[in-house]
């Protein structure tokens, strides 16, 4: 069994993961409004919150090895807080540990999806003009060289024959 101080400390700990997700997700609402931004605001505010929130989610990481140096259940180191927590029985403490997983889990989708988004929105005006002046070239992204061609796809077809 651990000891009553670890407990407190690991509550204490998922308390400040929870505020650092939370900022998490604060700044990723505000990231994901860029493209909506109508020249109001500084535009790099919501990509620097975004790293901040991270990097403190990234500090945490040493506490929770801390923690886990500090856990004994039944003479051995867990290899996670939820193990730990599981042979300990706290179901309650076991419970926030996994609402908190299943955001972070949701967080680090939200931020691949807005990376993924705003590379695309960066790219915009070169595959616009890519198309408009029918270059063959692929954009890249996903397909190899040449894939966009293979599938009859010459590039300036589309405005063509809506013109």
């Amino acid at each position: 069994m651990v000891d009553a101080n670890w407990i407190d400390a690991v509550a204490a700990y998922l308390k400040r993961l929870d505020l650092a997700v939370g900022a998490l997700a604060a700044a990723l609402d505000r990231f994901e409004a860029l493209p909506a931004l109508t020249g109001e605001g500084d535009p790099s505010e919501p990509a620097v919150a975004t790293a901040e929130a991270s990097a403190q989610l990234e500090s945490l990481l040493e506490e929770r090895a801390e923690l886990l140096a500090g856990s004994r259940v039944e003479g051995r180191r867990g290899r996670s807080l939820r193990t730990v927590l599981e042979h300990c029985g706290e179901a309650e403490l076991l419970q926030e540990c996994e609402r908190i997983a299943a955001r972070i889990e949701e967080q680090r989708v939200r931020t691949i999806s807005s990376f993924v988004t705003h590379f695309h929105l960066a790219e915009a005006s070169k595959d616009l003009v890519r198309i408009l002046t029918r270059s063959g070239s692929s954009p890249g992204t996903y397909a190899g060289p040449g894939a966009i061609r293979a599938q009859g796809y010459a590039g300036g077809g589309l405005l063509d024959e809506a013109a």
